[in-house]
């Protein structure tokens, strides 16, 4: 069984210090002088990372023999003589069999009429309790529109910042994503709760609900201010999703591509303001979750480094206070 090697880095006893040195021609030399070896790096040798290649081989043979199980339970499955139907309950507590008003069709004709039918529910969306959770998976779903987190879109506009603190940097994203969803989100939501307006049970919300939430809490005065506010958020909303998109391309492709890239992102934007708003957010939503799919991977590997540069940076800015 492979057995992984801790990569140690080397850590001496002050890895900033520098010894001066005055050559014969009058110039300062400044070479570093750090000490004392508090823990020897691990040796980048052959034997090292030919151990590593050894451990990516026996995941790759583990991972193949894993698709090769799972195809024969696949195949199995595939032979079973059965059949899914998905039935839409209302908040009722009587189920429709006899005497009732829907008929279940079985999709492929039997000669025989016994049959094992297994009720399973795969979700609740009746009552408090999957009303909170649907409420909840709404929330998280729709916050990722304001605030971006997990989707790696963020780090290319701050990656633009004048900056020599990294981590500096990245606290302003955090405050940036507190702010979008937990401040401007929930007073947008009291204002609406607030207004009493009347707020229809399963239909898709929009703009007008907000506009609807103003107007009745101010006056129709606010419903045009609203709109204005509304029309440059979105705006500004085209415009940073155009840069992201355009970087990624120009990364993939190269700056060639650029030009006929933003022509075709105006046309999807013609397109989107257009569609129906309820497939408009389930499109949205799925290409988000795309997105943050690899993202998360990749914080989740380079979740090392990032620790690792947040001690240095507090323990520079300890240096600086003493």
């Amino acid at each position: 069984m492979y057995e992984p090697t801790y990569w140690k880095d080397e850590v001496v006893e002050n890895p900033y210090r520098y010894k001066e040195t005055q050559n014969s021609d009058g110039s300062i030399e400044h070479v570093p002088y750090p000490g004392e070896v508090l823990q020897e790096g691990t040796e980048q040798s052959a034997k090292n990372f030919n151990h590593m290649e050894q451990g990516i081989l026996e995941a790759h043979e583990m991972s193949a023999e894993a698709v090769r199980m799972l195809n024969s339970v696949i195949r199995k499955v595939q032979g079973l003589d059965g059949e899914k139907i998905t039935v839409v309950l209302t908040n009722s507590q009587t189920y429709p069999f006899n005497n009732s008003q829907k008929t279940l069709q079985l999709q492929t004709r039997r000669n025989y009429k016994t049959y094992l039918i297994t009720a399973e529910v795969v979700s609740v969306t009746g009552g408090a309790v999957g009303s909170f959770f649907m409420s909840m998976k709404k929330g998280v779903s729709r916050g990722i529109f304001s605030n971006e987190a997990g989707l790696g879109t963020g780090s290319i506009a701050h990656a633009c910042a004048d900056t020599r603190k990294p981590v500096k940097q990245g606290f302003f994203g955090i405050f940036e994503v507190f702010v979008d969803t937990i401040v401007i989100c929930t007073l947008t939501a009291l204002v609406i709760l607030c207004s009493e307006v009347p707020i229809t049970y399963g239909q898709a919300a929009g703009a007008e609900l907000t506009i609807s939430g103003f107007t009745a809490t101010y006056g129709n005065w606010v419903s045009l201010f609203t709109a204005v506010a509304m029309c440059c958020f979105a705006f500004s909303t085209i415009i940073g999703w155009g840069l992201y998109g355009a970087r990624c391309i120009e990364f993939l492709f190269g700056t060639k591509v650029n030009k006929p890239f933003m022509f075709v992102y105006s046309l999807v934007a013609i397109v989107g303001a257009t569609l129906d708003l309820g497939l408009l957010w389930s499109i949205a939503e799925t290409f988000n979750g795309l997105m943050a799919i690899p993202n998360l991977i990749a914080v989740f590997l380079l979740s090392g480094v990032v620790v690792k540069l947040v001690r240095e940076h507090f323990d520079l800015e300890a240096r600086e206070e003493a």
